[in-house]
């Protein structure tokens, strides 16, 4: 009998251990707390922001949209300017960015003309410390004449800058007719352009070449950039300018006494070591004028030369690296494009050159330090 009932208490208790362990694996446990939220990057910079613009671009080939982005001297803090849509047929051509320390305000402009209408736009935008405080809708400012009866068969926008104190921009202005190709360089006040806008014929003309070229002749300026001061505008151009028999090189169109005086700076005929000169910056180091430049070279190299020595018969480059898109900072350095040399392909006689990330070169020291992934800098 005791036996028995020994049993049955063995059987009770496991029963209870039973319920206990059902009863807890049940039980809902306490939340756990909330995870932290990712601390802004931006609070860990005590850089200068912005110091400067770029772009990634996003899409497939038929929804290819620019992000552009707004970044810290250090690369750390990053915030979204916005997304820029653009053609079908090709990506946006080219963006600006110019900023005012004293006022914090700052304007990005862009132009998309290929398969379009032809147009630039104006984004306009306020900072308080790495914040961007007012960002209102971009605005149209720019378009292209309409060609329609005329003997015009098209016309585009090849290259636009904004001046360093925010109110000027100035393009390059092309047309296209059965006998060739036109180039203009223009000049025209931002805020004239906002309430309705303007058409390169309500611009100040300030240089034609004067001269038509054969349609299918490459390009000859495609790129313009202004000169630290605002009272200088430096312009590529490639193979010609009175004579296409020309090399490709530099002019400078400086603004004195009121009046545009054109120059050629130099040429790759007189420098073949600058072949196929394109981006363009201009800054102010030592006191001394400087332009930086992209060119060919085993890979694309970015060159340093004083103007004035360059005026004077002298533009041997104080400073080289391999890079692309050059933009001088007020500090003096380039925000560039970093390009990596790779291996030599012996059959074509060429390097591999890879890139993809943006970075800050020191002329004087050659130090290039990487910052952010993506392309098209502007530090203005």
């Amino acid at each position: 009998m005791k036996s028995q009932i020994h049993k049955w208490m063995a059987l009770v208790a496991m029963l209870f251990c039973l319920v206990f362990v059902v009863t807890n694996a049940t039980a809902k446990k306490p939340p756990k707390p909330p995870p932290e939220p990712p601390m802004d990057s931006c609070e860990t910079s005590e850089a200068y922001f912005p110091a400067f613009m770029f772009w990634k671009q996003a899409g497939t080939r038929k929804d290819r949209n620019r992000t552009i982005y707004l970044a810290s001297e250090d690369g750390v803090c990053i915030r979204v300017l916005g997304d820029i849509p653009h053609s079908e047929i090709a990506p946006v051509q080219n963006t600006a960015f110019s900023y005012n320390r004293d006022t914090n305000h700052g304007r990005v402009v862009w132009g998309d003309w290929y398969g379009g209408a032809g147009e630039v736009w104006l984004q306009e935008f306020d900072v308080e410390g790495n914040t961007i405080t007012d960002l209102p809708d971009p605005e149209l400012i720019l378009v292209l004449p309409d060609h329609a009866n005329t003997d015009l068969l098209a016309a585009r926008f090849n290259d636009i800058d904004i001046s360093p104190d925010l109110l000027k921009l100035a393009f390059i202005f092309s047309e296209v007719r059965l006998a060739g190709i036109t180039y203009e360089i223009h000049v025209v006040e931002i805020d004239d352009c906002r309430d309705s806008p303007c058409e390169p014929s309500t611009a100040t003309q300030i240089l034609s070449d004067g001269v038509e070229y054969a349609p299918n002749q490459t390009t000859l300026w495609r790129k313009i950039t202004w000169g630290p001061l605002g009272d200088r505008i430096y312009l590529q151009q490639t193979r010609g300018f009175y004579d296409v028999s020309e090399q490709s090189g530099v002019r400078m169109i400086t603004k004195i006494e009121g009046s545009w005086i054109d120059q050629e700076l130099f040429t790759e005929d007189e420098y073949p070591e600058y072949d196929g000169v394109l981006y363009l910056t201009s800054g102010i180091f030592d006191e001394r004028e400087k332009l930086a430049f992209q060119h060919y070279g085993d890979c694309y190299t970015i060159s340093v030369i004083d103007v004035a020595d360059c005026e004077a018969g002298s533009c041997a480059a104080e400073a080289q690296t391999f890079g692309a898109g050059p933009s001088w900072t007020d500090n003096g350095t380039i925000i560039h494009g970093i390009i990596e040399k790779g291996k030599l392909n012996k059959h074509f006689g060429t390097y591999t050159c890879t890139g993809g990330f943006i970075g800050e070169w020191d002329p004087v020291s050659s130090e290039v330090t990487p910052l952010v992934e993506g392309a098209g800098p502007d530090a203005g």
